[in-house]
């Protein structure tokens, strides 16, 4: 067999996941007797998984792979069928003598989501900083001439998400894109990691991840050649970028899109390419402008799932939105109207401004009363029925919403006023 580097290599060789730097992985031929299982394929990137080894192998064998990811609740040990695609002999970045690529078969979804969120956060690479990710003081900005934004001060830590909820025209807009840089502010500061806005813009760029409400993908390219084009413009070459895309396109389920024209993706499948470019330069900082606007509730929870992960790894997460069950998700909600942030408190201590009204029918007789803690006052209320007790027909609890709360609390003409 040639002496073959991996620069050499075929770029879908190049672009299969590299496994073995995060996790061990023992690799077994199985019984010749057992029959191959050949399910689904279910691979991880253009192909699976790149591994080296001692042994000789070829392609079209069949191996056992198993690996042992580590978990919240310990190490739980994955077990799949695999198919070797290519082989060839290692090169000086391997310490083995053989070189090869896997693809799954039977891999259990479950195991395959939990392997690709191991390996993708091994990757990402994210130390958290001390300081705050975000600093911005009093900042001010314009749309089409007419100011948008009136002194708006913000701070985010690290690994913090951030709902900017608001009705269009609110200046959510304005305030993420200055943050990303492709706005200037008419007035105001601004840092992102420790840098400048005003003085250190190209630096502060490599930090950040920006999702447009439009996205702003190349209809002719496909999926992996408009990352590409992404990772390029955040000085990413060669193996570096091929790993990245691979891993990008993974961790967003696209891999079996990933040499189809954008024109020919479904709006959801878009928005899930606009999130990967957006992440595959790994930013520290991820700004998103309406990312699920008008979604159905299955992209929206694949959103979800997608920012938790993100967020668990240590990325820094700023969203705006116009749904205040989105804004639920976020570990702070800022609300803003005209131009200026009116509330700036985490879900759960803003949902305690708000009264529940609690409902009771005795003997056909309504009897409502408003409270801001049903759970102690509606046992007492219970006690307080004495003998009618037995009388009781039905208890109804109505509890504020987050817009309730906002209504009362934050617009002009509130009941809270």
């Amino acid at each position: 067999m040639r002496k073959t580097t991996l620069k050499e290599l075929p770029e879908e060789r190049r672009e299969y996941l590299r496994i073995e730097d995060v996790l061990d992985v023992e690799v077994e031929r199985p019984d010749v007797d057992a029959p191959a299982r050949t399910a689904s394929s279910l691979d991880m990137s253009a192909g699976g998984i790149r591994l080296s080894g001692n042994q000789p192998v070829k392609r079209g064998d069949m191996v056992w792979t198993r690996f042992s990811v580590p978990t919240p609740e310990g190490d739980r040990v994955i077990e799949s069928l695999c198919e070797v695609r290519w082989a060839s002999e290692g090169d000086a970045e391997s310490t083995n003598k053989y070189l090869f690529g896997v693809s799954f078969y039977d891999i259990e979804p479950s195991d395959r989501e939990l392997l690709l969120r191991h390996v993708f956060s091994k990757h990402y690479g994210i130390e958290r900083s001390a300081g705050p990710s975000v600093e911005a003081t009093d900042l001010r900005g314009k749309n089409y001439g007419v100011e948008s934004l009136r002194g708006v001060s913000l701070e985010v830590a690290a690994g913090e998400s951030v709902a900017l909820l608001g009705p269009a025209g609110a200046g959510k807009s304005t305030l993420i894109r200055i943050l990303a840089t492709s706005q200037k502010p008419t007035s105001g500061s601004a840092k992102v990691m420790g840098f400048d806005l005003a003085t250190q813009k190209k630096e502060a760029r490599q930090s950040i991840g920006y999702m447009p409400r439009e996205d702003a993908l190349y209809d002719k390219l496909t999926a992996t050649e408009n990352l590409r084009f992404f990772g390029r413009a955040h000085k990413l070459h060669g193996r570096r970028l091929a790993d990245k895309i691979a891993e990008a396109l993974a961790f967003t389920n696209l891999l079996e899109k990933a040499g189809e024209p954008v024109r020919k993706l479904s709006p959801g499948m878009r928005r899930r390419l606009s999130l990967a470019c957006a992440i595959v330069h790994r930013p520290k900082l991820l700004l998103m402008d309406e990312p699920v606007d008008g979604a159905g509730p299955a992209l929206r929870e694949e959103f979800h799932n997608y920012l938790r992960q993100l967020k668990d790894i240590g990325v820094s997460i700023i969203m705006s939105t116009r749904e205040a069950a989105e804004a639920l998700e976020s570990d702070r909600v800022v609300f803003m109207i005209d131009g200026r942030a009116l509330a700036d408190d985490s879900p759960e201590n803003l949902m305690k401004l708000g009264f529940a009204t609690v409902k009771l029918t005795v003997g056909g007789e309504s009897r409502e009363f408003r409270t801001q803690d049903y759970r102690t006052e509606l046992p007492e209320a219970l006690r307080g029925l004495g003998t009618e007790i037995s009388r009781l027909e039905k208890v109804e609890i109505c509890e504020n919403t987050l817009d309730d709360i906002i209504r009362d609390h934050f617009l002009p003409g509130g009941d809270a006023e």
